[in-house]
């Protein structure tokens, strides 16, 4: 018996230490898994936003593709909240070639005349030069998506 246990005692230290050193390495792998899935969810990101600019507005609209003009403002709770929403929106492959320009709402007073936009948080929806639909505060992907639709 005196040997049964003292064998027991020395697997299940070997168990022990051996997924105590795989640990780390599972951190570790855990961490990099987590890191190429933020980096993933970057690029996706950036594929569909980018600064408003007369160029890439000029652009979208001779595209002929409905595109969208989103005005954010920095430390914006509600902006902070439809950027979300226009994530799992850019995961949807139906929106898969979705644009939007997003306007600085701090720092681009031209453009809030120029589209007549005295709040945060306004989506302006274009099909090629025409302005199809305006919203303001949507949050959920699913109201965001109504809009894309009209």
């Amino acid at each position: 018996m005196n040997k049964i246990n003292r064998l027991s005692i020395i697997v299940g230290a070997v168990l022990t230490i051996g997924t105590a050193a795989l640990s780390p390495a599972s951190a570790a792998e855990d961490k990099m898994m987590t890191k190429e899935s933020f980096m993933s969810m970057e690029k996706k990101e950036m594929s569909h936003e980018m600064p408003f600019k007369e160029g890439a507005f000029s652009d979208a609209q001779a595209s002929g593709k409905p595109f969208l003009v989103a005005f954010h403002k920095k430390g914006c709770p509600v902006c902070a909240s439809q950027k979300q929403a226009l994530n799992e929106i850019y995961a949807n492959p139906h929106y898969k070639d979705l644009k939007v320009l997003v306007v600085s709402y701090d720092n681009d007073t031209a453009s809030l005349k120029k589209f007549n936009v005295g709040m945060q948080g306004v989506l302006i929806l274009y099909k090629e030069k025409n302005e199809v639909s305006r919203s303001d505060a949507l949050v959920k992907a699913s109201d965001i998506e109504k809009q894309l639709q009209g």
